[in-house]
């Protein structure tokens, strides 16, 4: 059995975890912005999710790049694509 993830967790962290892995964004397998706009997350929440979204985006980012391990397993122009995204949550006004 695998214990990794077991445990109290910070609800912000999960739901930026879900809805930025790159096995979600770069399929398309999921609307990040939908599934967080249906969870009806008060302002502060909102905020800490947008924060923690971005912190995950910059860190597939660099994950993706050449000589990381990300890189060699994700197809041609997954780099670009990860940091547009990533821009777009930079720029993204908190709430």
């Amino acid at each position: 059995m695998d214990f990794e993830d077991s445990g109290l967790s910070d609800r912000a962290y999960e739901v930026a975890d879900l809805v930025e892995h790159v096995s979600v964004t770069l399929t398309g397998a999921l609307d990040g912005d939908e599934l967080v706009e249906l969870l009806d997350l008060d302002q502060v929440l909102a905020g800490r999710v947008l924060r923690m979204r971005r912190l995950f985006a910059t860190f597939w980012l660099h994950m993706l790049l050449p000589g990381n391990r990300a890189h060699h397993r994700n197809p041609a122009g997954s780099v670009e694509r990860q940091a547009q995204r990533t821009l777009v949550l930079l720029a993204r006004a908190e709430a």
